[in-house]
């Protein structure tokens, strides 16, 4: 129970603009900080480590602005493209990893292997696709949540079902299986 009460969490990875990636980062790190208050930091990383902590928005940017602690057991989940290894020391190091195709190039698995503990997959598709092309690491299916907030006005303004009770969903996406 001690140990959970003091571990850190830090999320490493792109987080400025509107890329997918820095999109996930962001919301992780805030989700896991709205469980967690003053645990979790954001490590902004592009094509490296970012020194300009403004261009990442806020809320998230105040994350990015918080030093690390110095004596707290630290879990540090790497989600970047390329795959990132997070230079700073940390109890155990993650990735996540988000993949398209059923096959992941060597080289990626190899560098997911000499850095990492384990590998966090949204999808098992994802996971099927590690663990088909040689990752001998342990794959957790973590899933993938978006931010209901931003759905939150829709409920107010879609209009009525029709008449014969029929709705329609809009789906936009080739519904193929690595989309999970």
């Amino acid at each position: 129970l001690h140990l959970q009460q003091q571990m850190r969490f830090e999320i490493v990875g792109h987080a400025v603009g509107s890329y997918s990636l820095a999109a996930v980062n962001r919301t992780l790190a805030l989700s896991i900080e709205a469980e967690r208050p003053g645990r979790v930091r954001l490590i902004p990383v592009e094509d490296g480590a970012l020194a300009d902590i403004d261009r990442v928005p806020q809320p998230a940017r105040a994350l990015a602005d918080r030093e690390r602690s110095p004596t707290a057991p630290v879990v540090a989940i790497s989600n970047h493209y390329p795959v990132y290894l997070p230079a700073g020391p940390a109890d155990l190091k993650l990735a996540l990893v988000f993949w398209e195709e059923t096959v992941v190039p060597r080289a990626m698995v190899d560098r997911l292997e000499a850095g990492f503990a384990g590998v966090l997959a949204p999808t098992r598709f994802v996971a099927k696709a590690l663990v088909d092309s040689g990752l001998t690491l342990p794959v957790r299916v973590v899933g993938q949540v978006h931010p209901l907030q931003d759905f939150a006005g829709l409920a107010a303004s879609r209009r009525a079902p029709a008449a014969d009770g029929v709705f329609t969903f809009l789906h936009v996406s080739s519904c193929f299986p690595r989309k999970g």
